[in-house]
């Protein structure tokens, strides 16, 4: 079976540009929202994937990286502050991963640092939840003072593996501004496709700033 990056980076960034004109701050429907902005997350790591392998560039698949960590970074802090049930943490797992690929530590703290201590068992399994809270950990261990943070090749505390393979061919980047999200809105049934931008979503590439 043959895949289509072309195509399905094309189908992501028109599922990007759907959710950013319809996502926006406000309140409404918390099952909504998480729903949207755990399908915008994915949508740019997609959209990361497919543009590097299509194209070999490290910039584009970094930055989409970044920005499907801070929609859910501000996903994490909308529900926070609103006291409305946090989302699962095993669906942080792409997101916080991202950046961790990307080494946006800051970013990747934020994240871990959210990630809710109780298991939802009905929407994850408890391995999936035990993963995110294992790298939420190595990510907060490493953020502490004295661990060296940010500093790539002195993660005392961090395994072989990842920091071996924590190391961008570019350097780490600043998440662009993503979207805070509105509980109320939901996804339209189709989305037009338009012509693929520079960084891989279809549009322009700079997202909207609703902060």
């Amino acid at each position: 079976m043959e895949i289509d990056f072309t195509l399905l980076r094309e189908e992501a960034g028109a599922t990007v540009r759907a959710l950013i004109e319809h996502i926006g701050r406000g309140d409404g429907e918390r099952d909504t929202l998480v729903s949207n902005t755990r399908e915008l997350c994915e949508s740019f790591v997609t959209i990361a994937a497919a543009t590097l392998l299509l194209e070999g560039r490290t910039q584009p698949f970094f930055m989409n990286l970044c920005r499907s960590a801070e929609n859910w970074r501000r996903l994490l802090i909308h529900l926070e502050q609103r006291g409305l049930t946090p989302a699962p943490a095993s669906w942080g797992l792409t997101p916080l991963a991202g950046a961790v690929v990307a080494c946006h530590w800051e970013l990747a703290a934020e994240i871990a640092a959210r990630l809710t201590s109780r298991r939802c068992e009905e929407e994850e399994y408890a391995l999936e939840f035990a993963w995110v809270h294992a790298l939420g950990a190595l990510v907060l261990h490493d953020s502490e003072p004295g661990s060296h943070h940010g500093k790539p090749g002195a993660r005392e505390g961090w395994p072989g593996f990842l920091r071996a393979q924590n190391r961008p061919a570019t350097p780490p980047m600043k998440p662009p501004r993503g979207v805070v999200p509105n509980v109320g809105a939901s996804r339209p049934r189709e989305s037009v496709r338009e012509r693929r931008g520079g960084d891989g979503t279809g549009g322009s590439s700079r997202l909207r700033d609703s902060s």
